[in-house]
């Protein structure tokens, strides 16, 4: 005798990574972590994405994962050209599962990090204190494995205070590795043609970076070699160049340590059976490394391991 069909265990992809809790209870202590100046002004911390775990490197050597709800996914139309020579970000708001809120920056005061807040809610009904950005060099992320607005999310990379803004909010700025997820028709579906009524597989799409941009312009932040390109123009008697230049670069290689990540897959409608089923394809190019991935029954849990040596 079947059972009945039983509820979906839980949302069709989650992730329970570990993360070190709060670095500060305080309401003001991403404005602190970053010294309380927003970046290329005086006294500034030399980043724009200052790690929370660790401010003084670009490397997200303790790595930080969450999922949740993508939302407003867009590529950024302001983003500062000497540290996106791989184009503007393409980015997204992230309303966090309940073990993840305290990622967020504790105040949302930018405008459109309340929206994305108020949209979380009215929305997708999900209340939460506040939302995380995603943002990644947007020609790393070709529009296939680009989120959609609604998609489930899990995102792992460097945790990061945001102080290019004077709001400081957080974000995870670039992803090691980001999937996201939503319901597709299944092979039985696809195969007895028709209209679907309720989509019935999960498609994953995962992605990881093959570049990391380098913050850094000789060994210093932007301000400081700026000033000193300005001083060799303006050096007196005769200028020791004609033009100021500030030229990117990419860190080798664009991670580092041994990195494992974990992920659970579920389809979005209820199973009677705890069998499992899966399909992969990968891809890779000179733009970024990719896989779409499909679950159509029961829970799927998959783990990925990124080294680096």
């Amino acid at each position: 005798m079947s059972l009945p069909p039983q509820p979906a265990p839980g949302p069709i992809l989650e992730t329970d990574f570990n993360n070190p809790g709060p670095v500060d209870t305080r309401k003001e202590w991403p404005k602190g972590h970053v010294g309380g100046k927003t970046y290329l002004s005086h006294g500034a911390h030399k980043y724009a994405w200052v790690s929370v775990l660790e401010k003084d490197s670009q490397y997200d050597l303790s790595l930080v994962g969450l999922s949740g709800v993508a939302m407003k996914p867009d590529v950024s139309g302001e983003d500062m050209p000497f540290l996106h020579p791989l184009g503007n970000d393409f980015e997204f708001f992230i309303a966090p599962d309940p073990r993840y809120v305290h990622l967020a920056a504790p105040q949302m005061r930018k405008d459109s990090y309340k929206a994305a807040t108020k949209h979380a809610l009215d929305v997708y009904g999900i209340k939460v204190p506040g939302v995380i950005g995603m943002e990644c060099d947007s020609k790393m992320v070709p529009p296939l494995y680009q989120a959609q607005e609604g998609d489930r999310v899990a995102v792992w990379g460097r945790w990061i205070v945001d102080a290019g803004h004077d709001d400081f909010h957080t974000e995870i700025h670039p992803p090691l590795l980001m999937a996201s997820a939503r319901p597709a028709p299944s092979s039985q579906q696809q195969k007895a043609g028709g209209r679907v009524r309720q989509k019935d597989a999960t498609d994953v799409h995962l992605i990881t970076r093959p570049y990391l941009v380098s913050q850094e312009f000789g060994g210093d932040g932007l301000l400081t070699h700026l000033i000193s390109e300005i001083a060799q123009i303006t050096f007196f008697p005769l200028p020791l160049k004609t033009q100021v230049e500030a030229h990117p670069s990419l860190l080798n290689p664009p991670f580092r340590g041994f990195n494992l990540m974990t992920f659970k897959v579920r389809p979005p409608t209820p199973r009677q059976d705890a069998g499992m089923s899966c399909s992969w394809s990968f891809r890779s190019s000179g733009e970024a490394r990719a896989s779409r991935w499909r679950s159509s029954r029961a829970t799927t849990a998959s783990r990925f391991a990124w080294s680096s040596f």
